[in-house]
């Protein structure tokens, strides 16, 4: 597994709040948030041909994943 970051950006307002991480191996890509009953809940966001070795963010609360793999930095972006 591979630990990220809370994301604290204005792109994305579905994942204000939502701790990422991702795992290595498979790249999947998932958020640790609270569900309606107040108890941490761990959701699938996205699957990535990629293995992700590291988050990062910037001044804007924005997160970037570095792919190991290809040595490709990505934004982390809506659909």
């Amino acid at each position: 597994m591979t630990g990220g970051y809370v994301y604290r950006g204005q792109r994305i307002q579905a994942l204000n709040g939502v701790y990422l991480y991702s795992d290595y191996c498979l790249g999947q890509t998932w958020g640790l948030l609270r569900n309606g009953s107040g108890e941490w809940e761990s959701q699938l966001l996205v699957e990535l041909d990629a293995r992700v070795s590291a988050f990062g963010q910037d001044a804007a609360g924005e997160i970037y994943v570095l792919d190991h793999g290809r040595g490709v930095l990505y934004r982390l972006e809506s659909q």
